[in-house]
């Protein structure tokens, strides 16, 4: 299993020309295939892999040179927020640095529970879940509002805008425990083809999928604190299972 690139929230700013991602429409499209082919379609950062909407992009790996990597949907515009701070819906939220949440993770993970939300039945309790955590994790924006002064996409934007070279430079450690929350109201034809892909990949919730992991979330957001993976590892347990 090769090892995931480390992913951070980024916008794409003039005096960072070079250091940013570039776009896949500067990769020839035979590159393109032939990378998506190589990687079996798999998201260098998250892991993710589908037939829909992935991308392949040149990566720095140093000051100096960059190589082409796979990126999916919601780990591209945590990566490039300014293309999207006004149309893609998302929001800021805080989860402490204890917690061991990545943006990567976090990507991940919010798209499974999508997908467990929008294929079980309605009345199911693997979609009861997905759904109470989904809704406890936007709780978090009130952290992220406590932190920077806003929760908004648009106005982080504005504020990496505004920081120095060396600051922006900086700005992960600055901004430790900042996580973009993506919403599944702007991916919702992604959303439709990874549907797909989820019911044949034939993967059932595991037996750990219970009432106490929202309960522990629950128990976690009264305190004013911000989710564990740990609170739910059957969703992590999937992580390595799905495969297209």
């Amino acid at each position: 299993m090769r090892k995931l690139l480390n992913l951070g929230l980024s916008i794409e700013r003039s005096q960072f020309n070079g250091k940013e991602f570039v776009a896949t429409k500067d990769v020839p499209e035979s590159t393109v295939k032939k990378t998506l082919k190589e990687k079996g379609h798999a998201c260098d950062f998250c892991s993710f892999s589908s037939l829909k909407g992935q991308r392949v992009i040149k990566f720095p790996t140093t000051k100096e040179s960059s190589s082409l990597v796979v990126i999916c949907p919601l780990c591209f515009h945590a990566n490039n927020m300014n293309y999207h701070a006004n149309s893609m819906g998302a929001k800021l939220i805080f989860i402490p640095k204890k917690y061991g949440m990545s943006q990567s993770r976090l990507n991940f993970t919010v798209r499974l529970l999508w997908l467990a939300s929008y294929t079980f039945e309605t009345d199911s309790m693997e979609k009861m879940y997905a759904d109470e955590i989904l809704s406890l994790l936007n709780l978090g924006q009130r952290s992220a509002e406590e932190f920077v002064g806003s929760s908004s996409v648009e106005d982080f934007c504005n504020i990496l805008e505004s920081l120095s070279e060396e600051q922006y430079e900086n700005r992960h450690q600055s901004f430790s425990g900042l996580f973009l929350l993506p919403s599944a109201d702007a991916y919702e034809e992604e959303l439709l083809h990874w549907a797909k892909e989820f019911k044949k990949s034939k993967i059932s919730m595991q037996k750990g999928w219970k009432s106490s992991a929202v309960k522990e979330y629950m128990g976690i957001f009264s305190e004013s604190k911000t989710p564990s993976p740990k609170s739910f590892p059957h969703i992590f347990r999937l992580h390595s299972a799905i495969k297209h």
